[in-house]
């Protein structure tokens, strides 16, 4: 059955639906389980300060922890307040899911602050790390003020292994989010129905190490992400190291994106306010920088629509300054609003 048509379906070693304070969960093994943590607001409910701390989580069903807010009726305080996921490692994790869930890992959702660091996961069937800050997307009744977040040390390998469309590590709406001193491994994120084989302009999967997912004001820096395969045309290419999209006031330096098909990939580009401040970018066989969508329609793209925002793009916004490019087998890029490539 899908997900969503009973909600005993969603379940839980341990599990919270409703109001909730001061959770501390520490020093626990889970294994063998369908998902150790899931604890969920309902709309108008307060899930206030949760502590995930030194736990195991292995061999898993369903995901690892989802801690999630419910919607907020008012502009009362109604977000889980402060949740902190730190030292915890989780190992093959989401692997018989449930229809309609994608077997990821970390889910956080709407807290006033969080602190995500430490944690090591590996062989993850969805994402890796996910926190959405501040509020839902269109809740313009409701202010958050004091939204911000530190995701850091943190080591993610072989992620993406059964899902797309998503990241090793994810942030969405608002910041500011503080994401540093990470480690991304080996994002597939494999897209069977656009997999071609032998196509030498064929990536045939939509994974990302960082995805900035319609987040605002982050900084990313002495991050790590390392592809395995940017071969074109065969299966697992690591498609691309930085995706943001519908995203803007970021910052990223000191960073290291190496072998994946394209480096850097900007969706909805006019919004501006992006700093690339010298990173290392290297070992790239499709294109290092996509800010646009190339004018011949070559390489097309899942989100193409996106790019299109032509006689927008914010010129006086964007810095690109001290970058190291290094092995570029492929195109240096697209990041002009005429689609030109270079």
């Amino acid at each position: 059955d899908p997900s969503w048509s009973h909600p005993d379906i969603q379940a839980g070693v341990l599990r919270l639906r409703g109001n909730g304070d001061d959770i501390r969960i520490r020093n626990c093994r889970f294994e063998h389980v369908n998902l150790p943590i899931r604890f969920r607001a309902n709309d108008g409910q307060t899930l206030g300060r949760v502590s995930v701390t030194d736990n195991e989580m292995r061999f898993t069903d369903h995901g690892g922890a989802y801690i999630q807010s419910g919607l907020p009726l008012s502009n009362a305080p109604q977000y889980v307040k402060n949740t902190e996921f730190l030292r915890n490692q989780l190992h093959h994790i989401g692997w018989r899911i449930v229809s309609g869930e994608h077997g990821h890992a970390v889910d956080i959702t709407f807290p006033q602050t969080s602190h995500v660091a430490g944690n090591f996961l590996h062989r993850i069937a969805g994402w890796g790390i996910s926190v959405t800050g501040g509020k839902p997307s269109g809740q313009t009744q409701v202010e958050a003020p004091f939204s911000r977040h530190l995701i850091h040390h943190n080591r993610v390998e072989d992620v993406l292994l059964k899902s797309n469309d998503w990241g090793g590590i994810e942030t969405w709406q608002g910041g500011p989010f503080y994401i540093w001193n990470n480690l991304v491994i080996n994002p597939v994120a494999f897209k069977n129905w656009t997999f071609r084989a032998g196509e030498p302009d064929n990536v045939g999967s939509f994974g990302h190490a960082y995805y900035l997912d319609g987040s605002f004001k982050n900084y990313l820096f002495n991050n790590i992400a390392r592809g395995r395969n940017n071969t074109l045309g065969t299966k697992g290419v690591n498609a691309a190291g930085l995706q943001n999209i519908i995203s803007f006031e970021n910052t990223f330096f000191h960073n290291t994106f190496s072998k994946f098909a394209e480096t850097t990939r900007q969706q909805q580009p006019e919004a501006g306010r992006l700093r690339y401040f010298s990173n290392i970018m290297e070992d790239s066989s499709r294109t290092v920088l996509r800010q646009a969508d190339p004018k011949d329609g070559s390489a097309p793209d899942p989100n193409a629509s996106h790019y299109t925002q032509g006689g927008k793009f914010a010129y006086d916004q964007l810095a690109f300054s001290r970058n190291v490019f290094h092995n570029i087998r492929g195109k240096f890029g697209t990041f002009e609003e005429t689609g030109v490539t270079y």
